[in-house]
């Protein structure tokens, strides 16, 4: 997967490692750094689920998805292969309705907030809503109180047209959605462009290009994205630069996830684990 270097005051080199012999489609990091992932051994719903112990992956019978979240709480939230949402009850998971298949889903780290990207069905595009209640909405801009030690990033406050929100921009059949730590969402468009909602109304703020297909946020607030960018591998890593850039990491993804510590974890297009750590 290849290294990079962060230079000044104290230069680091950052470098992939592969986490063992697993394959999966699909990982995710929770705030507290559970891990869990979507296997690639198929299951009703989609392929098997498993979550790290420190020692081993613990596989769960009885389900199968697609695609993985976790809760502050350590807990996983499921996509099936059929869009359902399953949230975790008691050990285990339920069907959460939904007014459309689901596409991917975030779980605010301090709030526990819940936000799906729906897929479009017949005439009705694909939304971000918000979980209120047992209702889903599209207008919920208020964000939670962020203690002074969690880091939120925002978009480029030199440049007026990544600092307001855009009138009536909104996104259009979401492919990715992740939660900063006041619990409002970056969104991934089906085209690549991304979206960060608002604080305090209904709008939607536009984030610096960089075409992506994936997107994960620490719960301190490090953003990094699966780009578009063509790579033996998959795609290249980005990670957002104090809401200003995109800086490019090595490495080839296809999914991404990122730990408490900022830093990624990510599966490759031969459903390989890896993680990235500082050299010591």
């Amino acid at each position: 997967m290849g290294i990079h270097y962060e230079s000044g005051l104290h230069p680091e080199i950052f470098e992939w490692m592969r986490f063992g012999e697993r394959r999966a489609n699909d990982i995710a990091v929770g705030p507290e750094g559970s891990v869990w992932i979507v296997g690639v051994d198929p299951r009703p719903g989609g392929y098997e689920v498993a979550r790290w112990t420190g020692l081993r992956w613990q596989e769960f019978d009885g389900v199968g998805a697609a695609v993985v979240e976790v809760a502050p709480s350590g807990d996983a939230w499921l996509i099936t292969d059929s869009g359902e949402l399953l949230e975790p009850v008691d050990g285990g998971w339920a069907t959460c309705p939904t007014p459309a298949p689901v596409r991917d889903v975030t779980i605010g780290p301090l709030d526990g907030g819940v936000w799906i990207a729906t897929a479009p069905v017949d005439d009705r595009p694909g939304q971000a809503l918000r979980r209120v209640g047992s209702d889903w909405v599209e207008g919920y801009g208020t964000a939670v109180h962020v203690p002074w030690q969690w880091d939120i990033v925002g978009v480029n406050h030199d440049d007026e047209n990544h600092n307001d929100p855009y009138e009536g921009a909104a996104p259009v059949n979401p492919i990715a959605i992740a939660a900063m730590a006041d619990g409002l969402p970056f969104v991934v468009n089906e085209d690549g462009s991304m979206l960060r909602k608002a604080v305090d109304n209904d709008g939607w703020l536009v984030v610096p290009e960089e075409p992506a297909y994936d997107i994960a946020i620490s719960g301190d607030g490090v953003v990094w994205i699966v780009g578009r960018d063509e790579r033996d591998g998959g795609h290249g890593p980005f990670r957002f630069y104090h809401g200003t850039d995109w800086h490019a990491s090595e490495g080839a993804v296809v999914r991404i996830a990122v730990g408490p510590d900022g830093l990624p974890w990510a599966v490759d297009d031969e459903g390989a684990i890896h993680r990235q750590h500082v050299r010591l």
